[in-house]
């Protein structure tokens, strides 16, 4: 797997058996996306892992989240002018549609693991196109 085009995956929820239903599914597709997946446990930890440098190229963060929820995540990018992707997948969502940035993708209700694998691929099929 060549390093230069390999996108970098943050999968950001509380629930670590979602997160890995989430990572099997993508892997699944490994061949058409060439990605390394990483895990956090809630938005403050996601941020810290950005604070400490990590870039990603998107990020797939649930909403609901005791310990810094997916708002507090997407306003840091926000303010941080990340050009990450970002995607919500979440069961419940409240948030203002001014608060939304040009690299959000969207929102995917939770259990939809399927479209969620979808949504990511076509993303990075325009990212990949585009080197």
């Amino acid at each position: 797997m060549n390093s230069i085009n390999t996108k970098k995956i943050l999968l950001v929820d509380d629930n670590p058996s979602i997160l890995e239903i989430i990572r099997d599914e993508l892997c699944s597709q490994i061949n058409i996306l060439p990605a390394h997946i990483f895990f956090a446990y809630s938005g403050n930890s996601a941020i810290r892992l950005i604070k400490s440098g990590k870039f990603f190229d998107l990020i797939v963060s649930d909403f609901n989240m005791a310990d810094g929820d997916g708002k507090d995540l997407l306003d840091f990018l926000v303010q941080e002018k990340s050009p990450a992707y970002f995607i919500f997948f979440t069961s419940t969502l409240n948030i203002q549609p001014s608060e939304i940035p040009s690299n959000f993708l969207g929102v995917i209700d939770k259990p939809l693991v399927e479209v969620l694998t979808s949504t990511v691929l076509k993303a990075f099929s325009k990212a990949v196109n585009s080197i």
